[in-house]
């Protein structure tokens, strides 16, 4: 909440300012999103339902535009107030823009100014002062309690930690912004240096509590506010002493960058040690492969999703690749998941993307495999930009991959477990044929022997219900195509957080068609050319077998294959029958697996926007339903 702004800006051509002692009345106020004005006059931004955002702007808008020296000076009273049992959300920002419009933005770490797309770019024009409660990796934050400076980009120029000079102590005191106590905040900018300064709030009736937001909040006087810290006047010339300390701070500064250029360098170097010496050819280096990729330029970028970065290359040995960059910190577990990755790539079938080699380098690991020149198949299923395949085609790549799929369950040397198989991760050549690609966490085991437990990893949806307990399997993998062949025919992924609730679970309301006499009309309703009837029911029913949530009821691969080729009778089965249709929300927690640290390190976002890879790591709470 904001419960007063004093703004003044000043240029040698105009000078303009208001002043709002709380936002009732006539605030020449626009708003968007969740932001509201409440009764007591505080405008609320935000009303902790998650995941929302709200934005206040003043109507009338202030020229930047001219070439001459412009300052001003901005002060408001904030307070962050988490819902109470939760830790709070992303934070605030003071924002100068080109637009009000900022209804494109997204929440979270977007903090409402920015999208996946105009992150970073030139053309935003928006400047903005963040306070940013949240630890986002990928924006570069120092800390999850810090303010920082942001121009067209939440990568900030600038940034420290929440923190006040107390005139008592001498010394800067922390600020916790998510105490939902009053904060108060100066924005000056003169000169082209831009400062920000923070406080408590103190009250003259009250100490430095945390404070009801009902009470005096909703009466500050800007007279009982602490005042700012005096300034030197801006005429005065600085004296040598002050030159000789900013001399002394950009030495520092220098020896700090230089210090952290010099290990940043160290730690991209290329690691290699005396057991990956039995890999020989399959061992690339990392030079070789930043040259195939023209320096990993964002000309050449695929996808990019949870698990990393996805670029086109060119190999003289082997011609156009795709090398995938993925964060891997932990060093425990590595050889077993380079010696995996690399028995991969000596798997052969025509319907899986091959695995040339690998590059490894502190904090990441880089795979090379073949060029798939048509994408991913979701791009085809989810996205206008590409023609909606006939069932025809459907069908055929549906084969591949269940040739693919059983050829690793029971052709391979060792059985392999491919634990993420969806539309996203089914890669296509230039035929349009189907290739089953992204092996980063296969496991393999030896055939007749169980398979060693490890953490459940996937994708919501994908995942059987006995991987808590019970951990991958070949069953498991089974699941994940059934649950593959019916977002195939129908167009839609498993999970559908959007839709009403009675449509958000695909193999459910499959089931539903399946009980109205309408299986045919769970197909995709963007599907191409002539179409089997008898077919698309026939698909339909073999996914629902393979997500019977009862996996000892679910077929072998071998058997799937023989139903879709037709040499083999489907099950006699209803809407009815036991453990069909049911989907059992994955709920994390209550049973501990010994967790993969390799696969630990690989961990990603629920559901991404990328084809590149859209799994996640499970090993806490995921509770399905509730938009949190």
């Amino acid at each position: 909440m904001i419960f007063f702004v004093h703004l003044i800006c000043i240029s040698s051509q105009k000078e303009t300012g208001f002043i709002y002692n709380g936002f009732g009345g006539q605030a020449n106020l626009s708003t968007d999103g969740v932001a509201k004005i409440l009764p007591g006059g505080q405008l609320q931004l935000t009303d902790g339902s998650g995941q929302e955002m709200g934005h206040a702007f003043l109507k009338k808008p202030f020229e930047f535009t001219s070439p001459e020296s412009l300052s001003f000076s901005t002060q408001f009273v904030c307070a962050l107030v988490p819902k109470p049992g939760f830790i709070g959300g992303h934070g605030i920002a003071f924002v100068l823009s080109a637009s009000m419009d900022l209804t494109h933005a997204d929440a979270t770490q977007f903090l409402g100014l920015f999208n996946i797309s105009t992150q970073g770019s030139s053309s935003s024009h928006l400047v903005a002062v963040e306070l940013d409660t949240a630890l986002s990796a990928e924006f570069d934050d120092i800390n999850a309690n810090h303010v920082g400076i942001d121009v067209n980009g939440l990568i900030s120029i600038a940034s420290t930690p929440a923190s006040y000079f107390s005139e008592i102590k001498g010394k800067n005191e922390s600020i916790s912004l998510l105490s939902g106590a009053p904060i108060q905040v100066w924005v000056d900018y003169g000169g082209n240096v831009l400062n920000k300064d923070l406080s408590w709030v103190l009250w003259s009736d009250r100490d430095t509590d945390q404070l009801p937001i009902h009470t005096s909040l909703q009466t500050l006087d800007v007279t009982k506010l602490p005042r700012v810290p005096p300034h030197k006047a801006k005429n005065e010339r600085p004296s040598t002493l002050l030159i000789v300390l900013l001399i002394l701070l950009a030495v520092i500064l220098f020896l700090v960058l230089g210090a952290a250029f010099a290990y940043r360098r160290r730690k991209s170097a290329e690691v290699r040690e005396e057991w990956e010496g039995e890999y020989g050819p399959h061992r690339l280096s990392y030079k070789t492969l930043y040259k195939a990729t023209k320096g990993f330029h964002k000309d050449g970028l695929l996808g990019k999703g949870g698990f990393g970065e996805v670029y086109k290359g060119t190999l003289p040995s082997h011609g156009e690749i795709a090398v995938k960059r993925v964060s891997h910190e932990a060093e425990e577990g590595m050889k077993q998941f380079v010696a995996e990755i690399v028995s991969m790539g000596t798997l052969k079938h025509k319907n899986m993307v091959p695995l040339l080699g690998y590059c490894r380098r502190k904090g990441e690991l880089l795979l090379v495999s073949e060029y798939m020149p048509n994408g991913s198949l979701d791009q085809y299923l989810f996205y206008d930009d590409k023609p909606p395949f006939s069932w025809r085609r459907r069908l055929i790549i549906i084969k591949d991959i269940a040739s693919a799929l059983n050829y690793m369950h029971t052709g391979a040397p060792q059985v392999v477990l491919h634990r993420d198989i969806k539309a996203s991760n089914v890669m296509l050549d230039a035929e349009y044929n189907g290739r089953l690609g992204d092996f980063g966490m296969a496991r393999f085991h030896d055939h007749g022997a169980d398979p060693a437990t490890t953490a459940a990893v996937g994708t919501i949806g994908y995942m059987a219900p006995e991987l808590v307990t019970m951990g991958a399997s070949t069953a498991t993998d089974v699941y994940g195509f059934g649950a593959f062949l019916l977002e195939v025919t129908c167009g839609r992924r498993p999970v559908e957080p959007a839709l009403p609730e009675e449509r958000r679970s695909l193999v459910k309301w499959v089931c539903q068609c399946w009980e109205m006499a309408s299986l045919l009309g769970a197909k995709d309703p963007r599907m191409r050319g002539e179409i089997s009837a008898e077919e698309v029911e026939m698909v339909l029913k073999i996914g629902l077998i393979c997500m019977n949530a009862v996996a000892e009821l679910r077929p072998s691969m071998e058997e799937v294959m023989q139903y879709l080729n037709g040499s083999l009778k489907l099950p006699d089965i209803t809407p009815h029958s036991p453990g069909i249709g049911s989907f059992v929300p994955l709920i994390m927690g209550s049973y501990p697996l010994p967790a993969s640290p390799t696969t630990e390190t690989l961990s990603a976002s629920l559901y991404s926007s990328s084809s590149a890879n859209d799994s996640t790591f499970v090993t806490h709470s995921i509770v399905y339903g509730h938009g949190r």
